[in-house]
C-alpha cells in the first residue's frame, strides 16, 4: 500500500502551483495570494535563507516542543501495549482494543481541533500566537499530568486505560498548535522548516525506545515509575521553552525581498507599452 501511494504522489504531487498543469490560473493565483500575501502574476524563487533561520529563537523554541513531542510519541507507541499487557495484565484481545483506542481517540479530537481552532481564529478571540500556545498548552499538560498521575493506578486497570487514552490522543492538538505556528512564521519556507525540524526531531526520538528498555529492565513497578516521570519532564521541558520563545508571527527573514508584479501593475505596464506602441507608430 506505502509503495502503491508513494507511486501515486510521485505522479500528481508537484512543488510548487506553477508546475501544476492541471489547475487553473485563477486557483494559481488564489494559492499564491493565500502564501505570501499579496495577489502576484509568478512566484519569484529565492533561496532559502538558512542562516537566519538557524538563528532564530523562535524557530528553535518550535523545534524543541516539536522534539520533545515526538520523543514521547515514540516511547508511547513502542510501549504503552506492553505496559497494558504485563502490568495492567489484559488478554491480548482486550490489549489490542485498548491499545488501539488513544489512536482513534486521537484522530476524532484531531479534526474537532482544527474546528475548533479555525473558528476562533476566524472570529479574532485570541491571536494566532496566544491560540497556537492555548492549543500546544493543552495538548501537552494533560499527556504530561496522565503520565505522572498512571503509576498511582496501577491496581486500578480502567482507570489506568482512561489515563492511557488521555495521555496520547490530546497530542492531536499539537496540529492546530506548535505544528501549525511553523507556517505562521514562515509562510514560503513552511515546508522546509518543518520538514528541517521533523528530521532533527525522528533522528533525535529513535533511540528513546531503546532507553526506556534499558531502565525498565526486570519490569519492576519502579522502574515504570522512572519511565512515566522522565517522559512527562521531557515534554514539559519542551512545552516550556516554546511558550517562551514560540511565535505565529511571521519573520523577517521569511518577507520577499523581490517581489512579483501584481496583476494590476501588469495591465498598467501592458497599456503604457501599447500607448508607446501606438506613438511610435504614429510617428513612422
Amino acid at each position: 500500500v506505502g509503495c502503491i501511494w508513494s507511486l501515486a504522489w510521485l505522479a500528481i504531487i508537484r512543488d510548487t502551483p506553477q508546475d501544476d498543469p492541471k489547475i487553473s490560473t485563477e486557483e494559481k493565483e488564489y494559492i499564491t495570494k493565500s502564501i505570501s500575501g499579496r495577489e502576484t502574476n509568478e512566484v519569484a524563487h529565492q533561496p532559502t535563507p538558512w542562516r537566519k533561520i538557524l538563528t532564530s529563537k523562535p524557530y528553535w523554541g518550535t523545534v524543541c516542543i516539536h522534539i520533545t513531542d515526538t520523543w514521547t510519541t515514540f516511547i508511547t507507541v513502542a510501549w504503552v501495549p506492553t505496559y497494558i499487557a504485563r502490568v495492567l495484565q489484559f488478554n491480548v484481545k482486550t490489549a489490542g482494543f485498548i491499545s488501539s483506542l488513544p489512536y482513534g481517540l486521537n484522530v476524532l479530537l484531531l479534526v474537532v481541533g482544527g474546528f475548533v481552532a479555525d473558528f476562533v481564529l476566524v472570529r479574532n478571540w485570541f491571536s494566532r500566537t496566544k491560540l497556537r500556545k492555548l492549543f500546544s498548552f493543552i495538548a501537552q499538560i494533560i499527556p504530561i499530568l496522565s503520565l505522572i498521575m498512571l503509576p498511582s493506578f496501577r491496581c486500578n486497570e480502567w482507570m489506568s486505560v482512561v489515563l492511557l487514552c488521555t495521555s496520547y490522543m490530546f497530542f492531536s492538538l499539537n496540529y492546530p498548535g506548535y505544528r501549525s505556528s511553523m507556517v505562521d512564521m514562515a509562510p514560503k519556507y513552511g515546508g522546509i522548516i518543518f520538514g528541517f525540524s521533523n528530521t532533527i526531531a525522528c533522528c533525535i526520538s529513535l533511540g528513546a525506545p531503546q532507553l526506556v528498555g534499558v531502565i525498565l529492565g526486570d519490569g519492576a513497578a519502579s522502574n515504570w515509575r522512572v519511565v512515566f516521570y522522565s517522559t512527562a519532564s521531557v515534554s514539559a521541558a519542551g512545552l516550556a521553552v516554546y511558550l517562551i520563545f514560540g511565535t505565529s508571527e511571521e519573520q523577517t527573514w521569511s518577507r520577499s525581498k523581490i517581489t512579483s508584479l501584481s496583476s494590476l501593475e501588469i495591465k498598467e505596464k501592458n497599456s503604457i507599452n501599447e500607448e508607446s506602441q501606438k506613438c511610435i507608430e504614429n510617428v513612422t
